[in-house]
């Protein structure tokens, strides 16, 4: 059956299909409904996959009185870093509104959890520690640790696995005054963590 995300005098989303496609994303795919006389914005922010981040990138502008079914896919490489493979746990924060007028109040600004297999089964993502591991920062709070780096043709990537142990508040986290060789470098990182969530960055 579907799954209702929201449902107003002025729009609808709903969940109507979920799981791996055969490129190993994981693929939500949900129905729009705009029933005002303006364009409407649908969009997600903050995902998390059994309390992972994650990033489809969901944001889908629908003209007046208009409907459709869209998709919102996360990619089968960010799913293999953090060992997903298979989803318990969906959330999300929701956000409709009037695309032709910013000052006008959101029809919805919510979050929504989603459990593909029932409540009682969500299991929180658990990375085990690996010898290779370089841990930056463990206390009570938070931790930081650099699981890898990769050598690409455009850019030498560190992967940072981090966790908000905190579980009623956010952290913000980002990476500044990187010297690679004695050279500086200019890096594009900053994240939000919800309290008990984790991410790869």
């Amino acid at each position: 059956d579907d799954i209702v995300v929201s449902e107003t005098k002025e729009a609808t989303m709903a969940i109507v299909n979920m799981g791996f496609n055969e490129d190993s994303d994981y693929v939500v795919t949900v129905y729009l409904e705009n029933n005002t006389d303006s364009s409407v914005m649908f969009a997600w922010d903050d995902c998390y996959l059994n309390d992972i981040t994650a990033e489809p990138y969901f944001a889908y502008e629908l003209a007046a009185g208009m409907r459709e079914i869209c998709t919102a896919t996360f990619d089968a490489d960010e799913l293999a870093i953090a060992g997903i493979t298979d989803v318990t746990k969906l959330e999300f924060s929701v956000n409709i509104y009037n695309s032709d007028d910013w000052s006008a109040d959101h029809f919805v600004e919510d979050s929504f959890a989603v459990y593909p297999k029932g409540k009682d089964a969500a299991v929180s993502q658990v990375r085990a520690p690996q010898d290779t591991d370089i841990v930056l920062v463990d206390t009570d709070e938070l931790s930081i640790v650099v699981v890898g780096t990769y050598v690409t043709d455009y850019a030498t990537e560190m992967v940072l696995y981090y966790e908000n142990k905190l579980p009623d508040s956010i952290l913000s986290f980002a990476i500044d005054n990187t010297l690679v060789n004695d050279i500086e470098f200019t890096t594009f990182n900053y994240d939000n963590l919800l309290g008990g969530k984790k991410g790869y960055t």
